[in-house]
């Protein structure tokens, strides 16, 4: 077949089609397998990440193939910046959808007036023609989804995703935390067996309301397959998040893929280039942030904690030496202290008095439980984060840093269930590439700022 797929869970590989014969292997979750035969239930594999693996048995179930692109509804293409947009948003209410379908007092009334512009005016008819045939067009079926979700009472929250994901088959999500696949959403004492961070389970599109610990939450509904136990089941809609089905340049089992993944040569932010920064450099410091401060506080002294201030000032397009002039003038009791001591760092609350005097509010950044999908869509908001991650000496992210750092993330590619994360490091005053798994590791609970640009 000359086809590869991807282990939803850990697995049991075995020697013959028959999942009662002998166990040969355990492969780990999101494993590519090349596909050497497909024997109905079953498909015969070869790992192709693991070294000297052996080829067995693995229950089809327990495979994601990378899926085919269906299009429900047409994408536009901003002819000034390239970017794509959805004609019908997976965000859009139901309710908003049907009363655009019933009136259709305006066109597409969801999107923002730049992307209805961007619309070919000769190309609405068949758009919204489109539009039409894949939702009311199809009347059993539109009308059944409908009658479901007012019978479980979510007729103001259901979404579009919903019915594009039942029309496409079912989409492939991954868990963001530990979560038990109960076999009804309001059952708590029946439960399948667990699904882990990371493990992928495919949810069918359907959604059902169920009360758990007295709150009623939103359960998907789901297949999934673990070592060597089907389960059809319902876990928690938040804890869920769209499987990105990893291409080879952006596998993050692909090491060299963090050189190209983002171009960093692009730049996007500008750097600090205080004349400090390159004498820290010249004089062959281990961080370019190791500046004297005397321009700012009239006191020769060598700070080896500023990233944070650094950070702020990168944020703002400012260099770091007005910056800290302006921070001392503010009056904010914390700064001279901070800076007459060479190792004394900044707080969330520090980092806050220095943005509001750029006219600048954070608001807190929490990184349990999210997902590469959650944090790039407040990236895409216009949002950037200062957050606090543990480094090396050598100012390397590290999943077990010792050294508490702020960096400035500003950047994210999805893939598969991790992803590549873009940051700012006022260590080198550069910007540097990590995987997402690491980074977030490293962040722990997510200590920062979220700061709108």
């Amino acid at each position: 077949m000359n086809t590869t797929g991807r282990t939803r869970a850990e697995v049991e590989l075995r020697a013959a089609s028959s999942l009662k014969s002998n166990f040969v292997d355990r492969l780990p979750t999101d494993c590519e397998v090349e596909i050497l035969e497909n024997t109905n239930r079953t498909f015969k594999v070869k790992p192709t990440a693991i070294k000297s693996g052996v080829s067995g048995y693995l229950p089809s179930i327990a495979v994601i193939q990378k899926p085919e692109s269906i299009e429900l509804f047409p994408k536009i293409q901003d002819p000034k910046s390239n970017r794509k947009f959805n004609t019908v948003p997976e965000s859009l209410k139901l309710s908003e959808f049907l009363e655009w379908a019933n009136n259709k007092k305006s066109v597409l009334p969801w999107l923002s007036a730049h992307d209805r512009a961007s619309i070919n005016p000769t190309k609405i008819e068949e758009i919204i023609q489109q539009i039409i045939s894949n939702t009311l067009g199809k009347k059993a079926e539109w009308g059944d989804w409908i009658q479901a979700i007012k019978a479980n009472e979510r007729f103001g929250e259901a979404t579009m995703k919903e019915w594009i994901v039942m029309l496409a088959g079912g989409r492939e999500m991954f868990s963001i935390r530990d979560h038990i696949v109960y076999t009804y959403p309001d059952r708590a004492d029946e439960h399948q067996g667990w699904i882990l961070s990371g493990q992928i389970a495919r949810w069918n599109g359907v959604i059902k309301k169920g009360k758990k610990n007295g709150e009623l939450r939103n359960f998907c509904e789901v297949d999934f397959y673990r070592i060597n136990k089907e389960m059809h089941g319902f876990i928690r809609e938040e804890l869920l998040e769209d499987y990105v089905y990893p291409d080879p340049n952006t596998d993050v089992e692909i090491d060299s893929n963090r050189e190209h993944v983002f171009d960093l040569k692009a730049r996007r932010i500008r750097l600090p280039e205080d004349d400090e920064i390159i004498e820290a450099k010249n004089k062959g410091y281990t961080a370019s942030q190791y500046i004297d401060v005397f321009k700012a506080t009239q006191k020769h002294l060598i700070h080896f904690s500023l990233c944070g201030e650094i950070c702020v000032a990168m944020i703002t397009n400012n260099d770091i030496i007005p910056l800290l002039k302006n921070w001392l003038d503010s009056g904010f009791w914390r700064a001279p202290a901070i800076l007459k001591d060479p190792h004394e760092g900044t707080s969330v609350a520090d980092l806050q008095s220095i943005l509001e005097i750029y006219d600048l509010n954070g608001e807190v950044y929490s990184s349990i439980p999210t997902s590469a999908a959650k944090i790039k869509a407040k990236l895409d908001e216009g949002k950037i984060a200062i957050v606090g991650a543990g480094i090396n000496s050598a100012g390397v992210v590290l999943p077990k840093g010792r050294i508490r750092h702020w960096v400035v993330l500003t950047d994210i590619i999805p893939s598969g269930n991790n992803g590549w994360v873009r940051v700012y490091n006022p260590f080198h005053n550069q910007e540097e590439v990590y995987r997402y798994d690491d980074f977030i590791a490293s962040s722990g609970v997510g200590a920062g700022l979220w700061i709108q640009m």
